[in-house]
């Protein structure tokens, strides 16, 4: 056999070991991004679930000591956005609070730290869930003298029951409720509260 044959032959097995080396690799990598991906999935539908698990929490107030009250709350927090004439979509931070007689939306802009925004005039709330069912009520009512939107009912007239109206249809809605609150000044809040959990930490006060 001639020595260009030889070489020729041994190139191309060469070859073939080369092509097979890199099918098997590529297999191998394909087969760990799977698996990864696999386990990524399990991970974050794992978060999720805990964390729809806990989406409300029962609470206590603490009292001007420090210590822990008797007087229950549920609370969730959330984020969303803002916008008014000068800010477009300013990042948004959310605490909703209910007790068995009021309930509060703590609204903070940018920085969850920061204290509660104090709402200009009157507050309109529209809340809508996946079934686009809706419900639209209003406050003038802070939650605290530092700020926040607190919701009541107005005496007897039952269309002014703002805080059975918004427990009834939080308790009636499933999945992720979306709220929108308005002002005088035109400017806009938006977020998501889940209904996960909450008629039962809601039959806990």
């Amino acid at each position: 056999m001639k020595t260009k044959t030889v070489v020729i032959i041994i190139l191309i097995v060469l070859g073939l070991i080369i092509l097979v080396f890199i099918i098997y690799s590529k297999s191998k990598k394909n087969s760990l991004v799977e698996k990864e991906k696999s386990e990524l999935t399990s991970k974050s539908s794992a978060v999720k679930s805990a964390n729809e698990n806990i989406a409300w929490e029962l609470k206590s107030f603490a009292t001007e000591e420090g210590n822990l009250s008797s007087r229950k709350y549920i609370e969730t927090n959330t984020e969303g956005i803002f916008s008014n004439p000068k800010t477009t979509r300013g990042e948004l931070y959310v605490q909703v609070i209910l007790t068995k007689t009021s309930a509060g939306f703590l609204l903070h802009k940018l920085n969850k730290a920061l204290p509660s925004l104090k709402i200009d005039g009157t507050a309109t709330i529209t809340l809508k869930n996946p079934n686009l069912e809706e419900l639209k009520i209003s406050s003038i009512d802070p939650w605290s003298p530092s700020g926040g939107i607190k919701i009541k009912n107005h005496g007897e007239n039952k269309h002014l029951a703002f805080y059975d109206q918004l427990r009834d249809f939080m308790n009636k809605s499933t999945g992720n409720i979306l709220v929108t609150i308005t002002d005088e000044l035109s400017s806009t809040y938006s977020f998501y509260i889940s209904s996960s959990g909450f008629s039962k930490e809601l039959s806990l006060l």
